[in-house]
């Protein structure tokens, strides 16, 4: 009983320390000191995560003028609401605002947004449960027609889920450049002749994870479509 207690007591003294940690951040992003928001906002997301941390934190660095990191976490923002239109607004000026044009995206970009990732989670966290309990209920059952039409409907949502979570998946290769004119490679080295060089807050795609090096990875850039080596300082993932 005592170990639960203090179990208890360590985990309301995290939560309203975090929520305090965050609190104090919109106090400094009202108060125009946006360099001591990004970093209380930037410590207040270490254990936990959620679209108004990274919105606020996006706009502490859009008021800061540091378009490319607003732009990553904009981004990180939309993954828990794809359509939220403060967001996309955000975003899409700081883009203008070093010149990025970013595509539409197409028909199946436009399905897989319709929801978070983390709303596809749950709907096949809870249809695999109904889906379990029903074949389990069924097994019970002499007359077994009443019950194929919601087994199903669970198994469809479940086939669904896995699929948009696969698509979710690749978007977990996508990145933002975050260092002006980042220089990409032939190979991995910083000798290496470049390809070209990128432009801050444009979007990179890691070709493939296994295909790495310590401080280099493999991408191809949204901005020219070329391929090559980038070192992992000068971008980030979204996820």
């Amino acid at each position: 009983m005592k170990h639960l207690l203090l179990f208890l007591f360590l985990l309301l003294s995290f939560i309203h320390s975090k929520a305090s940690t965050f609190d104090e951040a919109n106090e400094a992003y009202h108060n125009k000191d946006f360099s001591t928001a990004i970093g209380l906002y930037k410590e207040s997301l270490i254990n936990s995560q959620s679209l108004q941390q990274h919105y606020n934190l996006a706009n502490a660095y859009f008021e800061n003028k540091d378009f490319p990191h607003a732009i990553l976490h904009y981004q990180k923002a939309l993954t828990f609401a794809p359509h939220n239109q403060d967001i996309l607004k955000n975003l899409d000026l700081a883009n203008q605002a070093i010149n990025i044009t970013s595509s539409p995206p197409n028909g199946l970009q436009i399905f897989i947004n319709l929801l978070s990732a983390y709303i596809y989670d749950y709907i096949f966290i809870i249809s695999l449960i109904l889906a379990t309990l029903l074949f389990i209920l069924s097994l019970f059952l002499s007359n077994k027609l009443w019950i194929q039409l919601p087994f199903w409907g669970c198994v469809f949502l479940i086939i669904i889920c896995i699929a948009l979570h696969f698509s979710y998946s690749n978007k977990r290769t996508e990145g933002i450049v975050l260092t002006n004119n980042a220089p990409l490679r032939i190979s991995a080295t910083s000798t290496s002749p470049f390809i070209a060089q990128l432009p801050a807050g444009s979007t990179i795609k890691v070709i493939n994870k296994k295909h790495k090096l310590p401080n280099w990875t493999f991408v191809k850039s949204a901005f020219n479509n070329q391929e090559g080596w980038l070192n992992k300082q000068d971008f980030s993932l979204i996820w």
